[in-house]
Formats: C-alpha cells, structure tokens, sequence
C-alpha cells in the first residue's frame, strides 16, 4: 500500500503571545510541532510591521537549530474603505512581507473584509476581490502569497462565498486558508466537502476543536468555546481524510486558545491531531 504524505503540524504563536519567538519556536520543537505561524498585533509581542529584520536573527537560528518552518504570517491589518487607508494597509503588508521573506515564511494572512447585509451576495464578493487583487499584487512583489481564512461574520464566511471571491481575484499567488472550527462555530459544514471546494485555492489549514457553552458559563456572548482537539464537537477526521486524498502537504496550525500559556496543553494538542491524522491515512 502507497505510504500516504501527511500534512504537517503548526502552532500558533498567538496561543503564547508573551513568550519570545526564538524560546517559542524552541518549546514547539520540544513539543513535536513541525513549525510556527506568527501571529502579530491583539497582544501578540512576536513583531510588528516595522520591526527591525535584525531582530529576527534569533528566531531564524532557532529555525534553523530545531530544524522548524515558519509556515506563515497572521498579521493585524484592517480592511479600510477609503484609497489613503488602503495604501496604508498594503504599506504595512509591505513590511509583513519583508519580514516573511526573512522568515521563510510563505505567505501572509490578509482580511477578506466585511458582509454588507444590504448588498446582494455577488456584490459582496466583488467588492472582497476588489480589495484583496491589490494586496496580492503588493504580496507578489516578494514572491509571497496571500491567504484569507474562512471566517465567521466576514465576506467569507461560508465555503460558497470564499469559492466565489477566489474565482474573481483571479491571482496565482491567492490562497484560502481552510479552518473546520470557524465553519462549526457558524452552524455550516466542516467535512470532507468543505475541504475539496477550495482545494484548488488551498495553501493553508487551521485547526481548533469547539464546545458549546454549558449551562452558567459566561461564554461573553459566543456560540462556540475553543477546546483541547478531540475533547469537542468539531470530529476533524473527515476534512483530514479529504486533505490527504487530494495530497495537501502543507502546514496545519493548532489554533485553538482553550488554554493559553500552557506548553503542557500544546504537547497534548500535537498528539491528538497526530492521532486524528493517523487514522484518517488508514
């Protein structure tokens, strides 16, 4: 039987936005993770969009000596309406880019932008490509992609909906970002189908197990609460089996934020989507 090529395992760094990046990529290698997506901004204290490239010299050694990838940027740049505000945001990517240029990171998260409930669908899809082509194109001055995430309360918010807007951006260097937990916390699909609607778009993965609230809890307002992987509702098999069917090779980053600041709880989540890949290959 043909060995399957499974997907690799990510941590996110935003699940330690206080640990420093080089002692973060150290402790996942430690942790059996494979590499490292950087979050920056919400509190995250890894780098910012004007930080100075020496400054990443440690955490690229620590690459490099724990012989780990970082898979991607996840960057704090807002969608703006306005011409001056959105060159300033693809200034900001500009700088993200550099730094994942010196990362090695290939690509860099960007918002997909609002839904305008007064717009029809179509229209909001237009308006999401019409926003992303130039970040793309700003993005491939560095021989980067972009990524945007299905994500709830967003232009893309639904598999159809994200399908759609990767059809109008029409860029090479575009890419969708699959995430089985934003599609649970929105009441819609996380299986295999999901997975092969945006396959050819496909260029990253994000991976967080969801529990409803229980009776009492303050869940401040949510639907959904992030959980350890397999403790949850969100049965991540099928999306895995699919992923392995159509040969993504790619990163999968442990997102979930139930337990912030615990390398135990890290350790934990790397065995358990080991596991759920493993049986997904049989």
């Amino acid at each position: 039987m043909m060995a399957h090529v499974l997907p690799r395992i990510a941590l996110f760094s935003g699940v330690f936005k206080t640990t420093p990046l080089p002692d973060l990529i150290a402790r996942a290698a430690e942790a059996g993770f494979g590499g490292v997506e950087v979050l920056t901004g919400w509190g995250a204290q890894h780098l910012e969009h004007d930080t100075p490239l020496a400054e990443l010299r440690p955490a690229v050694a620590a690459c490099e000596r724990h012989n780990m990838q970082i898979c991607g940027l996840y960057p704090n740049l807002d969608y703006r309406d306005d011409e001056a505000g959105r060159r300033a945001i693809a200034d900001r990517l500009a700088g993200f880019c550099k730094h994942a240029n010196a990362l090695g990171a290939p690509f860099v998260k960007v918002p997909a932008g609002p839904m305008r409930e007064e717009l029809p669908i179509e229209d909001n899809c237009q308006l999401a490509a019409e926003w992303i082509q130039p970040l793309a194109d700003r993005a491939a001055e560095f021989d980067l992609s972009v990524v945007i995430e299905i994500h709830p309360n967003s232009a893309v918010e639904t598999v159809e909906r994200t399908v759609r807007v990767a059809e109008l951006v029409e860029r090479e260097n575009f890419g969708v970002m699959h995430d089985a937990g934003n599609l649970c916390y929105a009441g819609l699909d996380f299986g295999a189908e999901s997975v092969r609607a945006v396959a050819p778009w496909l260029k990253h993965v994000h991976i967080k197990d969801m529990r409803p609230p229980e009776s009492g809890e303050d869940a401040e307002g949510k639907k959904m609460l992030p959980t350890q992987f397999g403790e949850g509702i969100v049965d991540h098999v099928p999306a895995f089996r699919a992923l392995i069917e159509i040969g993504y090779a790619g990163f999968m980053t442990c997102e979930s934020m139930a337990n912030p600041d615990s390398w135990e709880w890290a350790a934990a989540e790397h065995r358990a989507v080991t596991a759920a890949l493993e049986e997904a290959a049989r």
